[in-house]
Parts: structure tokens; C-alpha cells; sequence
């Protein structure tokens, strides 16, 4: 978590990247997922959400977000180095998913981190070739072009002609 990177250990090697998985706020992303089934399809971003079960409510929005990175941003700006976001994702019936999404992406572009979204191939529950409403299967492709693909497309089209 971005958290991680208060006392990250710096390597004198200019090979090195440093990486983060962003989920945040966790009960949003993985609301219908383990101890947060029951929220499924109920918890809406931007909002007044919990990060997890035992935290305050705040309002996560683009803001907050950003300000939750912090962490990784300072690191970066001191250390001169370079930054992936291994992981980010939400599940493919989060109300406002494509907000967040947007929201991250902008994010990760302003301080020209690496980005990898999670996940097309595996549990669909994720995977934005899904509809919100398709059932949850062990098909890898849903074959939709859906709005959270097509704003991943456009970010990934920009960082070809980069």
C-alpha cells in the first residue's frame, strides 16, 4: 500500500522500481468480495466511505485519493525514481466504478507512473470485458466493450503515442 512508502528502503541502483497496489478505499473496491458480500453493489465513489470495516467514514474522491498516495509522491519526488502502480482495480458492480477509475489513472499520468489494471484474465468479477450485471463465472473474456474498457483503452492509446 502506499502507506509502504514512509520508510521505503532506497536502492543505489537506477534499475530499481518501486511498486504499489491501489485498491482504496478497500470496502468500495472489493464491496460483493469475502467479509464485504453483503455490500454488493451498494457503496457508491465519490462518497462518504470507510478505507476498511474498522475505519472512519471520509469522502473518497479524486482528492482523497491523492492525498492517500502522498506517501509514494514524496518518496518520488526525493528519491528521483521511478514508480509502478503493479496493481489497481475494482469490482465490475461498484456503482462509480468508472469514476475511480478515471480518477486513478489521472492520478498515476500526473506523476508519470507506470500502471497495470487488475485483472482481465482471471476471476471476471474484475474484469471489464464484464458487464455490471453478468454472471460470475470462470469465463475470461466477456466480450463487451464496456465503459471502464473504453476509458482503459483511451489511456492506454495516449501512452502509445507517448
Amino acid at each position: 500500500m502506499p502507506k509502504g512508502f514512509k520508510n521505503m528502503q532506497v536502492y543505489e541502483d537506477s534499475k530499481v522500481v518501486y511498486s504499489f497496489h491501489m485498491y482504496a478505499p478497500h470496502i468500495y473496491t472489493y464491496q460483493g468480495m469475502r467479509a464485504n458480500l453483503k455490500l454488493k453493489g451498494k457503496l457508491t465513489y465519490p462518497g462518504i466511505l470507510k478505507h476498511f470495516q474498522t475505519s472512519m467514514p471520509i469522502n473518497w474522491d479524486k482528492s482523497e485519493l491523492e492525498t492517500y498516495m502522498q506517501d509514494v509522491v514524496s518518496f518520488q519526488q526525493k528519491h528521483k525514481v521511478r514508480v509502478l502502480v503493479g496493481e489497481f482495480g475494482i469490482a465490475r458492480w461498484a456503482p462509480g466504478r468508472e469514476k475511480w477509475v478515471i480518477d486513478c489513472i489521472e492520478i498515476f499520468e500526473k506523476y508519470n507512473w507506470d500502471w497495470c489494471f487488475h485483472s482481465y484474465s482471471g476471476w471476471n468479477g474484475w474484469n471489464p470485458t464484464f458487464d455490471a450485471n453478468d454472471s460470475v463465472s470462470h469465463k475470461q473474456d466477456g466480450n463487451k466493450n464496456t465503459e471502464t474498457l473504453k476509458i482503459l483503452k483511451q489511456y492506454f492509446n495516449k501512452n502509445l503515442t507517448k
